[in-house]
């Protein structure tokens, strides 16, 4: 298999199935896919709950357990390449990775003990990415402005973008797993959680500010997608591609009423979804409500399927 790097321009236009890894704060994620026709068809999705923000948040390295999980997830990944024919392999690491004090040890075994090489990537990048893989699956209209949120264990990122450009980025620390740092689940969590968003908020109100209304509100991320899937269990829809506000606020009151346990129980939440789910569902309900409008769109996109197109 051979490296992004290695791969001539003439061996690139013939590879046609590409593995993208996602190393995020809350979870490891393989995407194996190909573009057609500028759409996105996934082939294969592996999700390993490794939280390196978990981490890195509190003790600011990676710990050799969480290496040695990392090594034997890409191990895993690396017979699903062989499997589909994968040519081309990107992997991605973003705001956990980013801020670890050891980030050079964890590439290095990586790359030493699976030949799989990590690319660390600054927020910006992350954004273009993201912000790509939403215009190609939402169809905007002409001189709609976007404001697209992406949240992460670690980050929050903010594009405005219109006609399919970005307009202006931000990169806030209001990620799930960063927000849920030292905090216990009682009582007081949900205060908590509004009180450290609100303190974060205050440099997005600035961007909204600069450029006016927005027409249209995307939300993605893992989080994003579980809203998404509650709003149509609960709600007996059709489909999880949108949030209205009204429902939202349903959804985080019944979150709330209940336990981790009972929220696993009663919502089938993954374990490692149903602590983060709390601050994700709060700061966009806060966003949502700023920006006046009624509903987010859930495309069901993010940083894995905007790195296979940009490959």
């Amino acid at each position: 298999m051979e490296s992004k790097q290695g791969v001539d321009k003439e061996r690139k236009k013939e590879t046609h199935c590409r593995g993208v890894i996602d190393i995020g704060s809350n979870a490891i994620r393989l995407l194996i896919g190909q573009i057609e026709n500028q759409e996105i068809k996934r082939l294969v999705k592996i999700r390993e709950p490794i939280r390196l923000g978990a981490d890195v948040f509190k003790k600011q390295e990676i710990t050799q357990e969480n290496i040695d999980k990392t090594v034997s997830a890409f191990q895993r990944f690396i017979p699903e390449f062989e499997k589909h024919g994968v040519e081309e392999v990107r992997i991605v690491a973003t705001s956990a990775v980013r801020e670890a004090k050891n980030k050079d040890q964890f590439v290095e075994s990586l790359l030493a003990k699976t030949g799989l090489d990590v690319e660390i990537i600054d927020y910006k990048e992350e954004s273009k990415v993201i912000f790509a893989a939403v215009c190609v699956s939402v169809p905007f209209q002409q001189d709609e402005r976007v404001l697209l949120m992406d949240i992460g264990g670690g980050s929050v990122e903010f594009v405005i973008g219109e006609n399919n450009q970005v307009l202006d980025m931000i990169s806030l620390p209001l990620g799930t797993v960063r927000l849920l740092k030292n905090l216990e689940e009682d009582e007081c969590l949900r205060d908590h959680l509004a009180q450290r968003i609100d303190e974060g908020f205050l440099q997005l109100e600035k961007l909204l500010q600069k450029y006016g209304p927005i027409h249209q509100f995307v939300g993605t991320g893992g989080n994003m997608d579980c809203l998404g899937d509650l709003r149509k269990s609960i709600f007996q829809k059709t489909s999880s591609s949108k949030i209205k506000y009204h429902e939202l606020d349903f959804i985080i009151e019944e979150l709330f009423m209940c336990n981790s346990k009972r929220r696993i129980q009663k919502f089938s939440l993954r374990s490692d979804r149903s602590d983060v789910i709390l601050p994700a569902s709060l700061l966009s309900q806060k966003v949502l409500k700023r920006l006046g409008l009624k509903r987010i769109i859930l495309p069901g996109v993010g940083l894995k399927e905007g790195v296979l197109l940009a490959m």
